[in-house]
């Protein structure tokens, strides 16, 4: 048996379970107290371990919630995922269903939501090289693979792009591996900002002095994107 498949050793199974308790605290207490709740001092404290035996784990801040980010969007994506395969047949139903996932899951983890959607947090994140970037990237492409279904059950009209955002989005396609026309990738992100902002909003109140419920609105702008690409065309 190779290295890389060897049974994990007592030592290295403790310290994989004592890592996974670290993060289930740091992640209550970002429910609780938001992102400046999560402090290694406390969760030290919750867990019965002192400030510097936790560092062994996690050497600073930032890796702490870097690691919670990651975490997080492979949960996100299992929503997503799973809220796609539930549908067969119909790509729109399918991409549909995925958003509307995406959105309930935001509403009901609003410091979650904002952990990785947020503001910028500096030293925290999936850096393009580093060994975690496959979670982040599992997220997009979810929502990717599914738009290429719909483009390729039933191609959009092409549309002429900007020279300089249509270098931009080449750029992106070829970074993420995305196999589809730039003016195809154009409508995808155009979608993606849409979408994500009705839910931003939401997650951040910024709709609630018009709407108690802003699912109808999503829901608006669901039915307004999939009409632009001819989802309801005969």
């Amino acid at each position: 048996m190779s290295a890389d498949h060897a049974t994990p050793t007592r030592r290295e199974r403790a310290r994989a379970q004592t890592v996974a308790e670290i993060k289930a605290v740091a992640r209550r207490h970002l429910v609780e107290h938001g992102i400046p709740g999560v402090q290694l001092r406390a969760i030290a404290r919750d867990l019965g371990m002192t400030a510097p035996a936790l560092y062994r784990y996690f050497d600073s801040h930032e890796a702490l919630l870097t690691a919670l980010v990651v975490d997080l969007y492979g949960e996100l994506a299992d929503v997503v995922e799973g809220a796609a395969e539930a549908i067969q047949g119909d790509p729109w139903a399918r991409l549909g269903e995925a958003a509307r996932a995406f959105r309930r899951w935001s509403v009901t983890h609003p410091r979650e939501f904002t952990l990785l959607f947020g503001s910028p947090i500096p030293g925290v994140g999936i850096a393009p090289d580093s060994d975690e970037k496959a979670s982040g990237q599992r997220f997009g492409r979810a929502f990717g693979r599914l738009f290429a279904e719909l483009w390729a059950a039933k191609p959009f009209p092409p549309e002429e792009l900007d020279p300089a955002l249509e270098r931009a989005l080449q750029d992106y396609a070829e970074h993420v591996g995305i196999d589809m026309p730039v003016p195809v990738v154009a409508a995808f992100v155009s979608g993606w900002v849409r979408l994500y902002g009705a839910v931003t909003m939401e997650v951040f109140g910024h709709v609630s002095f018009v709407l108690s419920d802003a699912e109808p609105l999503f829901e608006r702008e669901l039915v307004s994107i999939a009409r632009e690409l001819g989802a309801f065309d005969d």
